[in-house]
């Protein structure tokens, strides 16, 4: 399904629900609003500072004439998603699937803006942001070894993966 696609295109009010089932923003992009949108990301030039801060931005990319289709700025078509979920939790992630799967909608993945080539994008898509989602789990403090005799206590432990 796609924006133009009236007939399975979301209406406003399930976008709204959608956003009230994440913690993180729902982020609503608008393509013929996008210079203006995008002039922040412009703004930081191409420098190695600038890539570290594209990563704290919702919509920037690496490579600025990324943001059009096939990185072609004179061919004028923003390659840029209709929405993006800035996924805080597996569940808005979960949520995002979801709801794109329901209404057929392409979904593409952001992870920190690092996608030089704009791979990250996807025209018509739910956007899912990673970047601000949790992702090492809790460090506990008081962990213990129950698999020796020793019954040693570490003093931190980082939970990585499932």
């Amino acid at each position: 399904c796609t924006p133009d696609d009236a007939t399975c295109w979301p209406n406003e009010a399930a976008w709204t629900e959608l956003g009230n089932k994440v913690t993180g923003k729902l982020i609503k992009l608008d393509p013929a609003n996008f210079d203006s949108e995008y002039g922040k990301c412009r703004n930081l030039g191409f420098s190695s500072d600038a890539a570290r801060s594209l990563q704290a931005s919702d919509v920037c990319l690496q490579h600025h004439d990324c943001v059009f289709e096939k990185c072609d700025k004179d061919a004028g078509i923003v390659n840029t998603p209709e929405y993006m979920i800035e996924a805080k939790t597996p569940e808005d992630v979960q949520e995002g699937i979801k709801f794109a799967n329901t209404h057929n909608i392409p979904v593409s993945i952001k992870n920190t803006g690092h996608s030089y080539q704009g791979s990250s994008y996807g025209r018509g898509s739910l956007n899912i942001w990673l970047a601000n989602l949790r992702k090492f789990g809790n460090v506990l403090t008081d962990w213990k070894n129950t698999c020796s005799d020793a019954q040693v206590v570490s003093p931190a432990v980082l939970k990585v993966g499932g």
